[in-house]
Parts: structure tokens; C-alpha cells; sequence
């Protein structure tokens, strides 16, 4: 089994991980619905929480162009499940992304 993935390993990885991603999804998706500028929506505002790890920490005050009536509506989510933990980093559009470059977004229209 070295040759194979943790995925493709484990028969606790992916049972565990797979409801987890599939729920966040569910509610970004029902939460960029709810959005009025739906796919459209910005991410939210990068604010410093103010700990020394430089972290970011986005918050709602309800005066975001993110905001929506479920919240903020991240961009990205990324999480551990070795610290339960998730974050949602607002970083700058990679310029070579695979997925939503502008030569790719070009391609496609």
C-alpha cells in the first residue's frame, strides 16, 4: 500500500473527511444563493485578528460587500482535522490557476 494515497489507504481518512467537505459545500452553495450578488460575491475583507501569527480573521459586522443573510461567504475554506480547526484565507487570483485564469475563462466563453 506505500504506492497508494492516505485516500486510498485508510478506511477512516475518507468516510470521515468526505460528510465533512460535502456539508461545507452545501453551505457555501446555499449561502452564494442567498448572496445578492451571487456568484459574484467578493471575498471577505482581509482584517488582522491581532495575534502574533499574522492570521487573518474574517468578520461580519453586516457592512461587507461579502456579507450575505447567512454570513460571510468565503472564497475558499481549509481546514485540519488534526487540530479541528478551519480558516478562510482571502488571497489575490493566482494568474496561472488551472480552474479560473483569465486565458481559461477565455476559453470557455
Amino acid at each position: 500500500t506505500r504506492d497508494r494515497t492516505l485516500d486510498h489507504q485508510c478506511t477512516v481518512t475518507r468516510p470521515g473527511l468526505a460528510p465533512i467537505a460535502a456539508s461545507m459545500a452545501t453551505e457555501l452553495l446555499v449561502a452564494m444563493f442567498h448572496h445578492p450578488l451571487g456568484n459574484c460575491a467578493p471575498a471577505p475583507e482581509m482584517r488582522r485578528d491581532g495575534n502574533s501569527t499574522g492570521s487573518y480573521n474574517p468578520v461580519d459586522d453586516g457592512t461587507s460587500a461579502s456579507s450575505s443573510a447567512l454570513g460571510l461567504l468565503p472564497h475558499q475554506i481549509r481546514g485540519t482535522v488534526v487540530t479541528y480547526t478551519m480558516m478562510t484565507p482571502t488571497v489575490p487570483a493566482f494568474p496561472s490557476c488551472t480552474a479560473c485564469s483569465e486565458r481559461v475563462v477565455e476559453e470557455y466563453r
